[in-house]
């Protein structure tokens, strides 16, 4: 039987699934009601550090949305409870014209919806169009004592909760890729939140934690300062073809985040129309590249 951290993702699935039923209603929409939409930037909400694989992906794709769009990116960072801040600001504190949207990182933004009643609902959101599925993997420094997989998990049987792991939230998707990991690996690392992937990043290469618990991003961005021991995928990622996958190492786990942009359910059809198409023609046209991810940083 295959491990995964999609065990309990049958509300985020039909979330995404949602969203193709919605296109076909604003694809009803006439085009005259849309002309004068949009006449000024859009602010992005994200709900992570500055400079961080949140922030990244935000920047590199509005580098294109003018062209696609009509609009620049205008990012406001709203950090802090593995993203659910952002969607509460999202939601609660911004008008639904149109104008604000913000990143959705599933199954980070999910997990919350799902463990508590407080905060926004999934039916608050909508949906506008997915740009990336990144596999989650674990990282060490490029000058580590454990250069494979197989080094760190006899390193941390040796002694149980010595080791430390980078991790931004307890409710992140990380995290439950984290302990499923451990679970299958038969191992113990203590974990240490930082909020984000910038300060895991700096928090590891400064020797707090032995290890980092993230996705493909600062493997591509950082390639001399950090070693990738694995990545949770169902087979080797494009962009950073050497490394192995899980199964290849014996370890029967898959785990990915999924990028997306999302919006209030009360904007209008119309400009979620907008936004759907002109987003997806970025997704559709403007293929990922390692140049482009590292450009980005």
């Amino acid at each position: 039987m295959r491990h995964a951290s999609k065990r309990k993702t049958g509300n985020w699935l039909a979330f995404i699934a949602g969203a193709f039923a919605f296109s076909a209603v604003v694809a009803s929409v006439p085009a005259q009601v849309m002309a004068a939409y949009p006449e000024k930037p859009i602010k992005v909400i994200v709900g992570w550090s500055a400079g961080g694989g949140a922030d990244t992906f935000v920047r590199t794709v509005g580098k294109y949305t003018e062209k696609y769009l009509g609009a620049a990116f205008q990012p406001v960072y709203k950090k802090g409870g593995g993203g659910t801040v952002a969607l509460n600001e999202l939601t609660k504190n911004f008008d639904p014209d149109g104008y604000t949207i913000a990143i959705g990182i599933i199954p980070h933004q999910v997990i919350p919806t799902q463990l508590s009643d407080v905060g926004y609902k999934l039916s608050d959101l909508r949906w506008l169009a997915t740009f990336a599925k990144v596999p989650n993997g674990v990282y060490v420094r490029h000058d580590s004592p454990y250069q494979t997989m197989k080094q760190l998990i006899a390193a941390a049987k040796a002694a149980p909760g010595k080791l430390k792991a980078a991790l931004p939230d307890p409710r992140s998707g990380n995290t439950v890729f984290f302990n499923t990991w451990l679970s299958l690996s038969k191992i113990d690392i203590a974990p240490l939140y930082y909020g984000g992937g910038s300060k895991m990043l700096k928090a590891m290469l400064g020797k707090e934690v032995d290890m980092m618990i993230t996705n493909a991003n600062w493997a591509i961005r950082k390639p001399d300062d950090t070693h990738l021991l694995g990545l949770a995928a169902d087979k080797r990622f494009a962009l950073v073809p050497k490394v192995q996958t899980f199964h290849e190492l014996g370890i029967d786990l898959e785990d990915f985040s999924v990028r997306t942009f999302v919006a209030s359910a009360k904007v209008p059809g119309d400009r979620v129309k907008v936004l759907v198409e002109g987003l997806r023609k970025r997704s559709a046209r403007i293929q990922p590249s390692r140049r482009t991810w590292r450009k980005s940083a």
